[in-house]
């Protein structure tokens, strides 16, 4: 009967399926991936839901008051949940009790700072394997001994911890390395960064090799064509002197046998 029906049977019987599914797998993709599909839009329908809920001022707000109540470790830039960030302004806002108003997050605004990784090779990159060398370069870090200053991003982060064995780090926060390069206090970063030019370094990111190799071969041709250009200018540039030399050597020539001449004849 089973085996001549369709499986519409396993709609009015779950646990029938689930039992089946779980016995032959293989057997049973379609039912298997229809289940799933039924259970990624429950958990999205939930998770939707979750988001519609929190998203509401009161919830906000009790939120902020329970965070306030409560004496946490979080940095007090912002209390940060599933979709609802809090601004000190909120959590000034929000009502709490005189009991509990020593752990209440202060008011802003705060001083966000980033900091930098100054990361040295400290043994041999052959020893290692290609996947090593490969995040060593992307740290522009070739041979022990080298020294390079990166930002502490995530994508930093990951490249340190997969080379970790291999380097050493310190740790400076911004502030911190711009009072130890002579940086004044009133210079942010962003403000060096635009007197940077565009075509300084590797430039930007290209996710096609061909394009990137590319794009490296039109930046050399360019340089070879300025540096030929500006040979050619020196070159007509010196020939004109040697041009002008002459015509000064034939003029001083012509009047001197004029001179000689005469002088004879007188």
């Amino acid at each position: 009967m089973w085996a001549t029906s369709s499986l519409a049977w396993w709609r009015c019987c779950p646990i029938l399926l689930f039992l089946t599914v779980m016995r032959n797998p293989r057997k049973h993709t379609h039912v298997h991936r229809a289940q799933r599909i039924r259970w990624l839009t429950f958990h999205s329908l939930m998770l939707r839901l979750l988001r519609c809920i929190t998203a509401s001022p009161a919830v906000a707000a009790s939120v902020a008051v329970a965070a306030a109540q409560t004496p946490t470790s979080l940095r007090p830039a912002a209390v940060c949940r599933r979709d609802v960030h809090l601004t000190p302004s909120v959590l000034a806002a929000a009502p709490a009790s005189t009991a509990t108003s020593t752990t209440t997050i202060a008011a802003g605004p705060y001083r966000r700072v980033g900091n930098v990784f100054i990361v040295t090779c400290i043994d041999h990159p052959f020893k290692f394997s290609w996947e090593v060398n490969r995040m060593l370069r992307e740290l522009r870090l070739e041979f022990m001994g080298q020294t390079t200053v990166v930002p502490d991003i995530p994508s930093v982060r990951k490249r340190i911890w997969r080379v970790r064995h291999v380097v050493r780090i310190d740790q400076l926060d911004l502030d911190e390395a711009k009072a130890l390069i002579g940086i004044p206090e009133h210079i942010s970063f962003r403000d060096l960064a635009a007197q940077i030019p565009p075509t300084f370094g590797r430039g930007g990111s290209v996710a096609n090799p061909h394009m990137r190799s590319k794009m490296n071969f039109m930046r050399l041709r360019r340089m070879r064509l300025r540096d030929v250009m500006h040979r050619d200018q020196l070159e007509k540039r010196l020939l004109e002197e040697k041009r002008h030399a002459l015509q000064q050597q034939q003029q001083q020539g012509g009047g001197g046998a004029a001179a000689a001449a005469a002088a004879t004849t007188a």
